[in-house]
């Protein structure tokens, strides 16, 4: 969990939205101090994770203008399929060995070449007496760190964190949650490109990755499908009326592709499963593109688990005066990465 230090905007950039969280921390805990969010116009996802670096900068500067955002210290987040988390175990060696054999040990287990990431590792608890450790693994592809950077600059931002985006979806969860169910689960965050999931044992991170599908999977769909535009499909997809689009066929496809989701979702349970040798109890769902009518129940169904959609400020104090109902209830489900970076504070380790 995070320190209290200075506090930081928590910036999480999505595929087609862009979240700013600020968090304060007082006597009674954390509480909410900004929460904004703006569209990023067509074309600021390039070809696959690649991003339109200048046209996403300009939509943060001006997101940080229009509301008059002072701090400019930010925690950004990243995801994408350059991201990589994995719980490992290793006989116990001495810190300065572990660094040494860290490098061979990602090699093994996650799919980058380490001289073109960044890779960090956590030493999770053990009992004294056990002659294993525990550590989680993570890995980012230097590329998209740097891409990142450079976008958080060109805003005339300070990244003062970098942080994985899957690993801010277990931030949310611990202030919010307290730990409060040991047994395994899995937080799943279906955004517009990607859809992230990270598995739980005894409340911390045992494994994390991304699907390639999420909301725009539904929007690519329906536009096909039906032969509507992509912004029109968009907007058949949200339930808006755009006369031509057949509701039964319309209905038709958002189950399709609701059911080739959950079936990824599944076979991932399942591998999870199979290698930690147990099985996850409950799902936690957050982000935009799960929001979809009646989405938790065909998950629920179709993994044969409870779902329980996120409540990102559930322990968060939350000024009704200066926040309404309807910008809260608007952010709940986009918020949950926000949160968890917002959760970082100047001085942590990225």
């Amino acid at each position: 969990m995070a320190s209290h230090g200075p506090d930081l905007v928590g910036l999480d950039i999505g595929a087609d939205t862009i979240k700013l969280v600020e968090l304060g921390f007082g006597y009674h805990g954390f509480y909410l101090k900004m929460l904004e969010a703006a569209s990023l116009s067509a074309g600021a996802i390039l070809d696959g994770d690649r991003l339109n670096t200048e046209l996403i900068a300009d939509s943060i500067r001006k997101l940080f203008q229009e509301h008059n955002i002072k701090n400019k210290k930010v925690a950004v987040g990243v995801s994408g399929s350059s991201v990589a988390v994995k719980l490992i175990q290793l006989p116990k060696v001495p810190k300065d060995e572990l660094d040494e054999i860290i490098p061979w040990e990602a090699e093994q287990y996650l799919p980058f070449d380490p001289g073109k990431s960044f890779i960090d590792y956590q030493i999770l608890p053990t009992s004294p007496e056990e002659k294993t450790m525990n550590l989680l693994l993570a890995a980012c592809s230097r590329e998209k760190v740097n891409e990142l950077l450079q976008i958080v600059q060109k805003a005339g931002l300070y990244p003062a964190v970098v942080d994985l985006a899957l690993l801010a979806l277990e931030n949310q969860y611990e202030i919010n949650y307290h730990l409060e169910n040991h047994k395994p689960m899995a937080l799943i965050d279906i955004g517009a490109g990607q859809t992230s999931i990270n598995f739980l044992i005894n409340g911390s991170t045992a494994l994390a990755g991304a699907l390639p599908l999420g909301g725009n999977t539904y929007t690519s769909a329906i536009s096909e499908r039906l032969g509507l535009s992509l912004e029109r499909a968009e907007m058949a997809k949200r339930g808006r009326s755009i006369g031509k689009a057949n509701p039964k066929a319309l209905r038709q496809i958002l189950i399709n592709v609701s059911l080739e989701l959950i079936h990824k979702i599944k076979q991932y349970i399942k591998s999870f499963s199979a290698t930690h040798q147990t099985e996850v109890s409950r799902i936690l769902l957050s982000g935009g593109g799960g929001l979809l009518r009646g989405f938790d129940h065909l998950l629920s169904e179709g993994l044969g688990l409870p779902v329980e959609r996120t409540n990102p400020f559930k322990e968060i104090a939350v000024d009704n005066k200066k926040f309404t109902l309807e910008q809260i209830s608007y952010m709940t489900p986009l918020a949950a990465v926000g949160v968890g970076l917002a959760t970082r504070r100047l001085g942590d380790k990225s």
